[in-house]
């Protein structure tokens, strides 16, 4: 198929380019205006475009077959909200697939998307996905959990901790480390959204994406660390605290952690995947800290 990709210069999105390429697909990946070309992207059409603003995005969507949304922020960008980059974004994307004849829409929303949830961009992804469920489009939804391994560029929660673990003279433990988090690599996650888009059972189905193992915080940062060579050493930080400091300590640059973020970590990011594996074949790939 021609699968047009928004997104696809991500952390995530690099890796689904990667595989839909491998696949046989013709790739289209929609870039912001002023962005550097991605050319480590490999041999995939770029064109200009902005979800949020609404440009580009018809002639993006022409010809294309089936299309990919995976355009997301943690923290919303100044001057925009997790609704206009997630709600209005996802909407503007689906209507003009709609308009250009594409059948299909995958969007990659998060684990705990909720109406109901406990941050803005929980509460806007679940929002996304309400918005392309009435688009008029087969919709198909994936809900990854945390994700380690390789991919473009991007925030990328492993690698942060990672970073930590060989620079920090401590890594924080929050609390007893014991909140859960179901780590999916990047390769099975790419595997599966590929062939998720081309399974006609997928459509109007929404998928939890989990790695096999579900590990407290403290045993991710043990694997971390024996992959990386080190000797964990930690630092027990009381939850409350740690929140009370936060709408301080997130302004400060290259501070790894806002609130929001924080409340997700505390809250676990466990799914339930078994649809995920069985629709897809896909071999579940344990993480081995790397």
């Amino acid at each position: 198929m021609r699968v047009l990709v928004a997104g696809g210069t991500g952390y995530v999105g690099g890796a689904v380019v990667r595989v839909l390429r491998a696949e046989g697909h013709t790739v289209r990946a929609l870039v912001r205006p002023g962005s550097p070309r991605p050319t480590w992207l490999g041999e995939v059409e770029l064109v200009t475009g902005d979800v949020v603003a609404g440009t580009g995005l018809e002639e993006a969507a022409r010809g294309a077959e089936a299309a990919i949304n995976l355009v997301g922020v943690l923290r919303a960008p100044r001057g925009q909200s997790h609704d206009a980059v997630h709600v209005q974004g996802t909407r503007n994307l689906a209507a003009a697939c709609l308009r250009a004849g594409v059948r299909r829409l995958l969007y990659v929303s998060a684990v705990g998307a909720d109406a109901d949830g406990a941050t803005p961009y929980l509460r806007a992804k679940a929002a996304a996905e309400d918005a392309l469920a009435r688009s008029g489009l087969e919709a198909v939804v994936v809900r990854p959990s945390v994700v380690f391994g390789p991919g473009g560029p991007g925030p990328n929660m492993v690698q942060t901790l990672r970073d930590l673990v060989c620079r920090a003279p401590v890594v924080p433990m929050f609390g007893d480390g014991g909140f859960l988090l179901q780590p999916i690599s990047t390769d099975n996650l790419a595997v599966g959204i590929a062939r998720l888009l081309a399974l006609p059972a997928a459509a109007g189905r929404t998928y939890e994406a989990g790695g096999p193992e579900r590990l407290p915080y403290r045993e991710v940062l043990r694997r971390i660390a024996t992959a990386a060579g080190r000797r964990l050493r930690c630092l027990s930080v009381p939850v409350a605290p740690l929140r009370a400091m936060l709408p301080l300590l997130e302004r400060l640059p290259g501070f790894p952690l806002s609130r929001d973020e924080f409340t997700m970590l505390l809250a676990g990011n466990v799914c339930d995947p078994t649809a995920f594996w069985q629709d897809t074949g896909v071999q579940p790939e344990a993480f081995t800290g790397r």
